[in-house]
């Protein structure tokens, strides 16, 4: 049933690819044929499209989460039914990957994260429960995987669908029903008892421990067990399982982990400071006053009887928990425009993830409730229909010819020559892929189980540098063309993407993000010298060199009056920084010089009908290559007579090329899953 679905048109969403299955639905990627953008369609399983409670609990996930305005949350963009009367909500796709697999993975390599990273990742997920709660939602089942990661590392909190919406003539759950998954069960949900808010703040202090520990403070053969220990067994000492942290760390998770809800935090506002408070002690290195709140206490043991242990989880956790299950599990879901990269207007990015040296820290202890996150297969060759050439570009309306300034070179008169490097969604994340630029087939280079992205070449073609989040923050790596040789960039500094290095191949410019903003800096190849060259503003992203190497590139929100991005040049010290004059709105990020130096590649325009622009970089005049249908992120060939581009003019994401004046549009992939962030290479 989940194959059928696949190239269906479900009213204006366009069903490419299968992503997961839950217990209540099944999850895919669409593309919004309107708005040309991806999202994460979440259709009822057939089997139970017939009940009307259950249809009517779906919808209600749809009412309760949509009111939600939070840059935390998952959206709701809109529900509806779908073939067979089966009812389907459209939702943000985020593209990141789950909190859950990227801790697998951190296991799986002996790492842990940083105290001032952990707190700082968790605590807009704080932040987002306080708006749930406000609107009287309580999630009941957080966890881990219902923590979804943007590419920038931003958290987003999804999977509201068994929240309890309180308000003072009704109640959506009953006392004496268990909903939630054990490892993260609070005491009076492991009782069926009645919840508010403050079980959250339970959970939330679970995954704390977890990320701290590198492993949850209760664990045992079956479930009827764990949920033993949550009533009356108290968690491992995390001083012994992490010592040195802060004191104000140690109490956060003393008071999220109190039996009764009476002794934990009251309201996740008190959370947030609590974690600010944390933050402050380990960022820092002082030990900040302990905060005034009563030691965690133990309820009077009761020895879990042996019938329980024989049980195995069997039949008799079925009967207790089986409601609970019966809900959504969580499923990947995609970002908001691939194409785009990381969005600079639409990006608050965390400080940089950091992740201690496993050559200095103990290996963590396995999580038998963490599954292990399988391989991704190796690399392949995936045929590719030959490539056909669209129709020529209808010209502009307009009488000015393209200004003699831009000769295309008589290298251009010929095919194109060398490879593009891209990013390709495969697999529910980013990998990176190869295609010919006169077309054929797509080599995928990338199978880590991470984040894979933002591909550029050497000078001499030889090289391929992306960033990845494989060793948990944002780095960057080197490849051959093939894939083989990987290898992470020489560099302290992390939290670090959009790689680029100068036409001599002595220095690389990147975009760090760090404290919630984002700034190009500019290092040698070997690592050293790391310097700093943009100050003003929030975001300054996607640095580029000219091909002489003398100037850079990139786009900046400085101009507040504006409140969007624009693009600036600067010379390669970081001086002389000057706007480039557009008369556009709603420009990207990501641009490119043409060899000359003397235009610059862009794109601009809203979210449904972006287009393809050179303006010359003196800023005298501006001309638009393409026409409409989601065209993003352009890039010069070598020679300066091509140009290779996404667009979402079929439908999905794809790599086409055109001739430097816009003609002889090309498609060159035809995946049908998004691929974007195309770079040019010899």
């Amino acid at each position: 049933m989940s194959d059928r679905l696949i190239g269906q048109q479900i009213d204006h969403y366009r069903v490419t690819q299968h992503i997961a299955q839950g217990g209540m639905a099944d999850v895919y990627l669409a593309e919004d044929v309107t708005l040309q953008r991806p999202v994460a369609l979440k259709v009822m399983l057939a089997n139970l499209a017939q009940d009307p409670d259950l249809i009517a609990r779906f919808h209600r996930e749809a009412r309760t989460v949509a009111q939600l305005q939070h840059p935390n949350i998952v959206q709701i963009y809109t529900s509806g039914v779908a073939l067979g009367g089966r009812p389907y909500l459209a939702m943000q796709f985020v593209g990141g990957g789950s909190l859950q697999q990227w801790l697998a993975q951190l296991t799986q390599r002996g790492q842990r994260l940083e105290p001032r990273d952990v707190l700082a990742l968790l605590r807009p997920i704080a932040s987002a429960l306080d708006e749930a709660h406000r609107a009287g939602i309580v999630h009941r089942d957080l966890k881990p995987s219902n923590i979804l990661l943007r590419r920038d590392g931003t958290p987003i909190l999804t999977d509201l669908g068994i929240a309890a919406v309180q308000t003072a003539t009704t109640r959506l759950t009953r006392t004496g029903s268990v909903m939630g998954t054990p490892h993260y069960m609070s005491p009076e949900q492991a009782k069926g008892s009645d919840v508010d808010g403050r079980s959250d703040i339970y959970s939330l202090g679970i995954i704390l421990y977890e990320m701290l520990a590198g492993t949850v403070p209760f664990d045992a053969d079956n479930s009827l067990a764990v949920l033993h220990q949550h009533l009356y067994e108290p968690p491992p000492p995390l001083t012994e399982k992490r010592p040195g942290l802060a004191t104000a760390t140690y109490q956060l998770v003393e008071i999220c982990l109190q039996k009764e809800p009476t002794a934990r935090f009251q309201t996740a506002v008190q959370l947030v400071q609590a974690i600010d408070e944390a933050l402050t002690a380990e960022t820092t290195g002082k030990r900040r006053t302990p905060l005034s709140v009563a030691p965690v206490t133990e309820r009077t043991r009761r020895p879990l009887p042996q019938w329980v242990y024989a049980a195995g989880g069997a039949g008799v956790m079925l009967l207790i928990v089986l409601a609970g299950f019966l809900l959504f599990r969580p499923e990947p879901s995609p970002e908001e425009t691939p194409g785009t990269a990381v969005p600079a207007a639409d990006v608050d990015a965390p400080t940089p993830l950091m992740v201690a040296d496993a050559a200095t820290a103990a290996p963590l202890p396995t999580n038998t409730s963490i599954p292990t996150f399988t391989p991704l297969p190796t690399m392949t060759e995936t045929a590719v229909p030959t490539t056909t050439p669209l129709p020529t570009h209808t010209p502009l309306p307009t009488a000015t010819p393209l200004p003699a300034i831009l000769p295309l070179p008589t290298a251009a008169s010929s095919s194109p020559s060398g490879r593009i490097a891209f990013t390709c969604f495969m697999d529910s994340h980013d990998e990176i892929c190869t295609v010919p630029a006169t077309g054929g087939s797509v080599s995928r280079l990338t199978t880590d189980p991470a984040t894979d992205f933002y591909p550029s070449f050497s000078p001499d073609g030889g090289t391929i540098y992306f960033s990845s989040r494989r060793d948990g923050g944002f780095y960057v790596y080197s490849m051959a063309v093939n894939g083989s040789n990987q290898q992470r960039f020489n560099s302290s500094l992390g939290g670090y993407y959009a790689p680029a290095v100068s036409p001599d191949g002595r220095q690389m410019a990147v975009t760090i993000a760090s404290g919630g903003e984002q700034h190009v800096w500019v290092m040698n190849l070997d690592g050293s010298n790391a310097r700093q060259l943009s100050s003003a503003g929030k975001n300054n992203v996607d640095p580029v060199w000219s091909r002489d190497g003398t100037q850079i590139a990139f786009s900046s929100d400085r101009d507040a009056a504006e409140g969007q991005m624009a693009h600036y040049l600067m010379n390669a010290d970081g001086s002389n920084v000057r706007k480039l004059e557009t008369g556009l709105s709603d420009l990207g990020g990501r641009s490119d010089w043409s060899p000359d130096g003397k235009w610059l590649a862009f794109y601009a325009g809203p979210s449904s009908d972006r287009d393809i622009y050179l303006v010359a970089t003196d800023g005298s005049v501006v001309y638009q290559l393409t026409d409409g249908g989601g065209n993003l992120a352009p890039c010069f060939s070598p020679d300066g007579g091509w140009i290779t581009f996404t667009s979402y003019r079929d439908g999905d994401a794809e790599i086409y090329i055109m001739r430097a004046d816009g003609s002889e549009v090309t498609q060159l992939t035809f995946n049908g899953i998004p691929d974007y962030q195309p770079r040019w290479g010899r």
